[in-house]
């Protein structure tokens, strides 16, 4: 090969290591940028949650009064609690040896203004508890012959946060943004 040849080769080369470099910075670039716009959506999902990972629900009867517990250990109220659960009932049931049976009814207890509640919690009757629809009627009237309630399974709760977002937290305890029936 002669000298000119060698010499074009070469430069070739050159200018192909330069082009493969340049692609790789490149690529680099692009992987930076993607890196840092997921952790810029990562840090602003966890300021989005911020207020909402710190509302909790959960039905106790230890007091001896079944009732819905509500914590808010966020410096802000939250609006709009709309709790979604399935209650137990004692009603008349005239076939059974004592005259009562335990019966489960879909309930809907709405709260519309939840203060920060600190290390407490809010304590939610079962009295306002209220049947499925938009009619607002105490679940206690629309259940012939009812005594008392006896417990409940929280299915899900709803609330919309000071930024005007609303949440949901399930069974699992997995915190959504966006409600599932919203107000």
């Amino acid at each position: 090969m002669t000298a000119e040849a060698e010499r074009k080769v070469a430069e070739t080369e050159r200018n192909q290591a330069e082009k493969d470099r340049d692609l790789a910075e490149q690529h680099f670039r692009e992987a930076q940028l993607r890196m840092q716009a997921e952790r810029d959506e990562r840090e602003e999902r966890l300021r989005r949650e911020e207020q909402a990972r710190l509302v909790y629900v959960w039905f106790s009867d230890e007091s001896g009064t079944p009732e819905f517990m509500v914590s808010n250990s966020s410096d802000i109220p939250i609006n709009h609690l709309t709790i979604y659960a399935n209650l137990d009932a004692e009603v008349d049931d005239l076939d059974s040896a004592d005259g009562t049976a335990v019966e489960n009814y879909p309930g809907t207890l709405f709260w519309p203004v939840v203060p920060p509640t600190g290390r407490n919690f809010l304590r939610l009757s079962m009295a306002d508890v209220y049947a499925p629809g938009e009619d607002f009627v105490p679940l206690f009237h629309q259940i012939p012959g009812m005594h008392e309630f006896l417990g409940a399974e929280i299915n899900r709760f709803e609330f919309t946060d000071a930024a005007g977002v609303t949440w949901t937290r399930d069974v699992e305890g997995t915190l959504t943004e966006g409600g599932v029936h919203g107000r």
